[in-house]
């Protein structure tokens, strides 16, 4: 189980880098490392968590962000 804080939020579907920073370089370094754990399930600071195939979703978000 991941717990992201404010890393990476889920909200209405949408999974991507969090938007509370002030580094968007580090915060996108810190989504790929998030993103490359194996997790099944992963809890968001802000939205809906994922209960089944976390990783492969956290991974699919960070490629279509370009951040992978």
């Amino acid at each position: 189980m991941l717990f992201t804080g404010d890393a990476v939020s889920n909200v209405r579907g949408r999974t991507r880098c969090g938007v509370f920073n002030t580094d968007p370089a580090r915060a996108r370094a810190a989504f790929r490392r998030l993103a490359a754990l194996p997790v099944e399930t992963v809890v968001f600071g802000h939205g809906d968590p994922i209960a089944a195939g976390a990783s492969a979703a956290l991974r699919a978000a960070a490629e279509q962000a370009g951040q992978a």
